[in-house]
């Protein structure tokens, strides 16, 4: 939670009834990503553990703040702080749950703009072209503790992305996304935009073997003009203005895709090695 003060009075009393229902005993605990509207007192009052950060590091970095801090927990449900995550879930969550694995919540119903969510189906229909498998779920989901410990020690910089790159034994269960319970969202169009990316960038070997599928395609198309080109200069005879500028720009043009697909899988690798331990 980021300033979700008005939330956060709302959220962890329904959080808490909705644990009450399952056996065992449950803490809440509270990732305060370094707000200043009072948020750490609002906690206090309603019974809750709290992990406060001394400065704003961000979502993805707040949520692997927080598996650091139940390590002792055998399960571990994680819910974003602004109430759109349903805690009448928890429970479905909790009867489908995997051992050693996860239990998701696919996104259902959303309550965005018709703007949002065109944006959200690109996205989906992107990660699915690259990666080969739809993106369904966000962060709301359901850990064994072999899991959050995994997530905690290895980090990641997309939580639902490291989740579907480990394929883990898991389970889904679809919850609808409710409004929010107070406040602005903190998320920008290109803040999520950035998120989106950031979920290729989790999958960086799959993005590069996408890029290499489609340096391969580009290779076959380019070789299919050079074959057609040659064939109607030498064969046919037919004459064709400007055939050897087509066949170089095509080529650098194949060249030029290979070296930035590449360089893009490269950083991706990268950046997802240099995670902060």
């Amino acid at each position: 939670m980021h300033n979700e003060r008005v939330a956060a009075a709302a959220l962890l009393p329904a959080v808490r009834q909705a644990l009450d229902e399952l056996p065992g005993v449950w803490r809440i605990v509270v990732v305060d990503d370094a707000s200043d509207d009072g948020l750490p007192e609002v906690v206090a009052q309603l019974n809750a553990e709290i992990v406060r950060l001394p400065f704003n590091v961000g979502h993805q970095a707040a949520i692997r703040k927080g598996l650091q801090s139940v390590r002792d927990a055998s399960w571990c449900f994680v819910m974003d702080g602004d109430g759109e995550d349903d805690p009448a879930a928890i429970e479905r969550l909790w009867s489908g749950r995997v051992e050693h694995g996860v239990v998701f919540a696919r996104r259902g119903q959303r309550q965005e703009g018709l703007r949002f969510r065109l944006g959200y189906f690109a996205y989906r229909l992107l990660y699915r072209a690259v990666i080969g498998r739809p993106m369904r779920h966000g962060n709301f989901a359901l850990l064994h503790h072999s899991v959050a410990e995994r997530l905690g020690e290895e980090g990641f910089v997309h939580f639902a992305a490291a989740l579907d790159r480990l394929q883990l034994p898991s389970n889904e269960v679809r919850v609808d996304r409710l409004p929010r319970l107070g406040g602005q969202s903190k998320m920008s169009y290109r803040k999520l935009t950035v998120h989106g990316l950031m979920s290729l960038v989790e999958q960086a070997e799959a993005m590069v073997h996408a890029m290499f599928r489609v340096f391969l395609l580009v290779l076959l198309v380019i070789g299919g003009l050079f074959l057609f080109i040659l064939h109607s200069r030498f064969v046919t005879h037919e004459a064709i203005p400007g055939w050897t500028s087509t066949l170089i720009v095509g080529l650098g043009n194949a060249g030029l895709i290979c070296l930035i697909g590449f360089i893009l899988g490269l950083v991706a690798l990268n950046f997802q090695k240099r995670k902060v331990k």
